[in-house]
Protein backbone atom coordinates (compact mmCIF):
# COMPACT_ATOMS: atom_id res chain seq x y z
CA UNK A 1 0.00 0.00 0.00
CA UNK A 2 1.41 3.39 -0.94
CA UNK A 3 0.14 6.96 -0.82
CA UNK A 4 1.53 8.10 -4.17
CA UNK A 5 -0.85 9.22 -6.94
CA UNK A 6 -1.30 6.46 -9.51
CA UNK A 7 -0.14 8.65 -12.44
CA UNK A 8 3.16 9.23 -10.59
CA UNK A 9 3.54 5.52 -9.89
CA UNK A 10 3.10 4.81 -13.59
CA UNK A 11 5.66 7.48 -14.51
CA UNK A 12 8.13 5.98 -12.06
CA UNK A 13 7.62 2.47 -13.41
CA UNK A 14 8.57 3.68 -16.86
CA UNK A 15 11.33 5.98 -15.57
CA UNK A 16 9.60 9.07 -16.90
CA UNK A 17 10.01 11.24 -13.79
CA UNK A 18 12.85 13.48 -12.61
CA UNK A 19 13.21 14.26 -8.90
CA UNK A 20 13.99 17.93 -8.16
CA UNK A 21 15.17 18.47 -4.58
CA UNK A 22 15.40 21.73 -2.68
CA UNK A 23 17.51 22.91 0.24
CA UNK A 24 14.58 22.17 2.55
CA UNK A 25 15.50 18.47 2.37
CA UNK A 26 18.59 19.29 4.43
CA UNK A 27 16.39 19.65 7.49
CA UNK A 28 15.91 15.88 7.49
CA UNK A 29 19.59 15.63 8.42
CA UNK A 30 19.43 18.43 11.00
CA UNK A 31 20.97 20.98 8.63
CA UNK A 32 19.57 24.49 8.09
CA UNK A 33 17.04 25.33 5.41
CA UNK A 34 16.86 28.84 3.96
CA UNK A 35 15.71 30.75 7.03
CA UNK A 36 18.32 29.15 9.26
CA UNK A 37 21.00 29.77 6.65
CA UNK A 38 20.02 33.45 6.32
CA UNK A 39 20.18 33.87 10.08
CA UNK A 40 23.72 32.46 10.06
CA UNK A 41 24.67 34.80 7.24
CA UNK A 42 23.29 37.79 9.16
CA UNK A 43 26.13 37.47 11.68
CA UNK A 44 28.52 38.58 8.92
CA UNK A 45 26.66 41.78 8.05
CA UNK A 46 28.53 44.60 9.76
CA UNK A 47 26.07 47.45 9.30
CA UNK A 48 23.33 47.01 11.90
CA UNK A 49 20.62 48.72 9.86
CA UNK A 50 21.41 46.50 6.86
CA UNK A 51 21.46 43.45 9.10
CA UNK A 52 18.04 44.27 10.52
CA UNK A 53 16.58 44.93 7.07
CA UNK A 54 18.02 41.64 5.85
CA UNK A 55 16.52 39.73 8.78
CA UNK A 56 13.17 41.45 8.30
CA UNK A 57 13.08 40.19 4.71
CA UNK A 58 14.11 36.67 5.72
CA UNK A 59 11.79 36.33 8.70
CA UNK A 60 8.97 38.00 6.82
CA UNK A 61 8.98 35.25 4.21
CA UNK A 62 10.84 37.20 1.53
CA UNK A 63 13.68 34.73 1.46
CA UNK A 64 14.48 35.17 -2.22
CA UNK A 65 14.94 38.91 -1.68
CA UNK A 66 17.12 38.29 1.36
CA UNK A 67 19.28 35.77 -0.49
CA UNK A 68 19.71 38.15 -3.43
CA UNK A 69 21.08 40.79 -1.04
CA UNK A 70 23.77 38.51 0.36
CA UNK A 71 26.18 39.15 -2.48
CA UNK A 72 26.13 42.88 -1.67
CA UNK A 73 26.16 42.56 2.12
CA UNK A 74 28.57 39.69 2.78
CA UNK A 75 32.00 39.10 1.27
CA UNK A 76 32.22 36.06 -1.00
CA UNK A 77 34.86 34.37 1.16
CA UNK A 78 32.64 34.69 4.21
CA UNK A 79 29.65 33.30 2.31
CA UNK A 80 31.63 30.24 1.28
CA UNK A 81 32.90 29.65 4.82
CA UNK A 82 29.40 29.85 6.30
CA UNK A 83 28.06 27.45 3.69
CA UNK A 84 30.92 25.00 4.19
CA UNK A 85 30.32 25.06 7.93
CA UNK A 86 26.54 24.74 7.55
CA UNK A 87 26.66 21.75 5.19
CA UNK A 88 29.56 19.44 6.12
CA UNK A 89 30.17 16.55 3.76
CA UNK A 90 30.45 14.12 6.67
CA UNK A 91 26.77 14.54 7.53
CA UNK A 92 24.99 11.20 7.81
CA UNK A 93 22.37 10.76 5.10
CA UNK A 94 18.91 10.08 6.57
CA UNK A 95 17.30 6.80 5.59
CA UNK A 96 14.35 8.71 4.12
CA UNK A 97 16.62 10.39 1.58
CA UNK A 98 18.38 7.12 0.74
CA UNK A 99 15.02 5.44 0.19
CA UNK A 100 13.74 8.19 -2.10
CA UNK A 101 17.02 8.27 -4.03
CA UNK A 102 16.68 4.55 -4.78
CA UNK A 103 13.34 5.02 -6.54
CA UNK A 104 13.49 4.56 -10.34
CA UNK A 105 13.85 8.22 -11.26
CA UNK A 106 15.14 9.14 -14.69
CA UNK A 107 17.51 11.40 -12.74
CA UNK A 108 17.80 13.83 -9.85
CA UNK A 109 18.33 17.60 -9.98
CA UNK A 110 19.50 18.89 -6.59
CA UNK A 111 19.38 22.64 -5.96
CA UNK A 112 20.63 22.69 -2.35
CA UNK A 113 24.24 23.27 -1.34
CA UNK A 114 24.54 20.15 0.80
CA UNK A 115 25.93 16.84 -0.42
CA UNK A 116 23.13 14.61 0.88
CA UNK A 117 21.80 13.48 -2.50
CA UNK A 118 25.27 12.94 -3.91
CA UNK A 119 26.08 10.74 -0.93
CA UNK A 120 22.74 8.94 -1.20
CA UNK A 121 23.50 7.70 -4.72
CA UNK A 122 27.23 7.18 -4.23
CA UNK A 123 26.82 3.44 -3.64
CA UNK A 124 24.98 3.04 -6.94
CA UNK A 125 27.77 2.30 -9.41
CA UNK A 126 25.81 3.55 -12.42
CA UNK A 127 25.70 7.06 -10.91
CA UNK A 128 29.41 7.46 -10.17
CA UNK A 129 30.25 8.95 -13.57
CA UNK A 130 26.89 10.68 -14.02
CA UNK A 131 26.97 12.95 -10.98
CA UNK A 132 27.84 16.41 -12.26
CA UNK A 133 27.65 20.14 -11.59
CA UNK A 134 26.16 22.84 -13.80
CA UNK A 135 29.44 23.38 -15.67
CA UNK A 136 29.29 19.90 -17.24
CA UNK A 137 25.56 19.12 -17.15
CA UNK A 138 25.13 19.87 -20.86
CA UNK A 139 27.48 16.98 -21.71
CA UNK A 140 25.16 14.43 -20.07
CA UNK A 141 23.00 12.26 -22.27
CA UNK A 142 19.91 12.01 -20.05
CA UNK A 143 18.52 8.99 -21.87
CA UNK A 144 21.57 6.83 -21.13
CA UNK A 145 21.01 5.94 -17.49
CA UNK A 146 20.39 7.73 -14.25
CA UNK A 147 22.09 11.00 -13.40
CA UNK A 148 22.38 13.55 -10.62
CA UNK A 149 22.97 17.23 -11.32
CA UNK A 150 24.03 19.36 -8.36
CA UNK A 151 22.66 22.39 -10.17
CA UNK A 152 23.66 25.27 -7.87
CA UNK A 153 26.81 23.65 -6.58
CA UNK A 154 28.01 22.15 -3.33
CA UNK A 155 29.39 23.91 -0.27
CA UNK A 156 32.75 22.12 -0.30
CA UNK A 157 33.44 23.36 -3.86
CA UNK A 158 33.05 27.17 -3.87
CA UNK A 159 33.73 27.46 -7.59
CA UNK A 160 30.69 25.29 -8.31
CA UNK A 161 28.18 27.41 -6.40
CA UNK A 162 25.54 29.74 -7.79
CA UNK A 163 24.41 31.86 -4.84
CA UNK A 164 22.20 34.57 -6.31
CA UNK A 165 20.09 35.37 -9.39
CA UNK A 166 22.82 37.68 -10.66
CA UNK A 167 25.03 34.59 -11.19
CA UNK A 168 22.51 32.62 -13.24
CA UNK A 169 23.65 34.05 -16.55
CA UNK A 170 27.29 33.06 -16.14
CA UNK A 171 26.98 29.84 -14.16
CA UNK A 172 23.72 28.29 -15.38
CA UNK A 173 22.79 29.81 -18.72
CA UNK A 174 26.25 30.21 -20.27
CA UNK A 175 27.27 26.67 -19.31
CA UNK A 176 24.27 25.13 -21.04
CA UNK A 177 22.83 23.85 -17.77
CA UNK A 178 19.61 25.84 -18.14
CA UNK A 179 19.00 24.40 -21.61
CA UNK A 180 19.69 20.93 -20.22
CA UNK A 181 17.11 21.36 -17.44
CA UNK A 182 14.57 22.81 -19.85
CA UNK A 183 15.07 19.78 -22.07
CA UNK A 184 14.38 17.46 -19.14
CA UNK A 185 11.20 19.37 -18.31
CA UNK A 186 9.89 19.11 -21.87
CA UNK A 187 10.38 15.34 -21.98
CA UNK A 188 9.72 14.07 -18.45
CA UNK A 189 7.64 14.90 -15.38
CA UNK A 190 9.25 16.86 -12.54
CA UNK A 191 8.53 15.96 -8.91
CA UNK A 192 9.53 18.72 -6.47
CA UNK A 193 10.44 18.00 -2.85
CA UNK A 194 12.05 20.15 -0.18
CA UNK A 195 10.81 23.53 -1.44
CA UNK A 196 8.73 26.26 0.15
CA UNK A 197 6.89 28.74 -2.10
CA UNK A 198 9.36 31.55 -1.36
CA UNK A 199 12.60 29.57 -1.36
CA UNK A 200 15.48 31.18 -3.28
CA UNK A 201 16.56 27.95 -4.99
CA UNK A 202 13.02 27.49 -6.35
CA UNK A 203 13.00 31.10 -7.57
CA UNK A 204 16.38 30.66 -9.26
CA UNK A 205 15.31 27.39 -10.84
CA UNK A 206 12.19 29.04 -12.25
CA UNK A 207 14.35 31.91 -13.49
Amino acid sequence: MHLLPEPLVERLKTRQAVLVTGLGCAQLAGLPAWLGLCERMADWIEDESCKQAFLDFARGGQLATAAALLRDLVAADALYEVLKDAYPLATEVPQSIRTVARAPWRGIVATGYDGLWTAAVADQAANSERTVFAATAAALEPGRGRFLVQLFGRADLPESMCLAPVELASKIVATGASEFVQGLHKKWSFVFVGFGPGDPDLAMLAG
